[in-house]
C-alpha cells in the first residue's frame, strides 16, 4: 500500500511539473490551446500564424487540405462550451480565409423546428458569424468568412477569430437545451 502511495505521489509530482513547463498550459492572456509556431504554405496563413505566435495564441498547423487549403486548427475554452474547435482554412488565392466551427451542437430530428428558430435569431443578431443548420446530421455549424489584401491577413484573421469564438460561444449557450443526449 505504502509503495502504491509513493508511485502515485511521483506520478502527480510529475504531471505538476510537466504542466507548468509546458507552453500550451502556461499562463497567457488567451484560452487557447495546441502547439506553437510552424511555416504555412501560404503567405496569407504564415501572417496569421505570425500573428498568434506574438500574441501566444497555441494553434496546431495542418497543412493543405484535399482542396489545397491552407488548414490551420485552434482549440478554445469559452465561457459556457467546454470546447471550440475552429478551424481556419486560407486559399491559394491569398486574399481570402474561411473560419468553421464544426458541429457546434448534434441535435434531435424532433427538435428541428426549435432550434432553426434559434439559428435565425442568432444570424439576425450577430453581423459577422452565420449559423447553419445541418439537416444531413442534424448539428449546427458556425461560418466566417473573411476577405483581406494580399499580404496583410494577420490583423483581419485575428480580429475574424475572436468573432467566431465568442460569438458561438453565446451560441452555444443558446443552443444548449436541444443538446443530443
Amino acid at each position: 500500500m505504502k509503495k502504491a502511495r509513493r508511485i502515485l505521489s511521483v506520478l502527480v509530482v510529475l504531471v505538476l511539473c510537466l504542466c507548468a513547463a509546458s507552453p500550451a498550459f502556461a499562463s497567457s492572456p488567451s484560452k487557447y490551446i495546441g502547439s506553437l509556431s510552424s511555416t504555412a504554405a501560404y503567405s496569407s496563413s504564415q501572417g496569421f500564424l505570425d500573428i498568434m505566435d506574438s500574441n501566444k495564441i497555441i494553434y496546431t498547423y495542418r497543412g493543405l487540405d484535399a482542396d489545397e487549403d491552407d488548414w490551420v486548427e485552434i482549440k478554445y475554452t469559452g465561457d459556457y462550451c467546454d470546447c471550440i474547435d475552429i478551424d481556419v482554412y486560407f486559399s491559394s488565392s491569398e486574399d481570402c480565409a474561411s473560419f468553421r466551427f464544426w458541429n457546434v451542437i448534434d441535435f434531435n430530428s424532433a427538435d428541428y423546428r426549435e432550434v432553426l428558430v434559434i439559428v435565425n435569431r442568432l444570424n439576425a443578431q450577430y453581423k459577422w458569424v452565420k449559423f447553419v443548420v445541418d439537416t444531413n446530421d442534424y448539428s449546427v455549424t458556425a461560418e466566417l468568412d473573411t476577405l483581406f489584401p494580399v499580404g496583410d491577413s494577420g490583423e483581419v484573421c485575428l480580429e475574424s477569430l475572436n468573432q467566431i469564438v465568442g460569438i458561438s460561444d453565446l451560441g452555444y449557450h443558446e443552443l444548449e437545451p436541444y443538446i443530443k443526449k
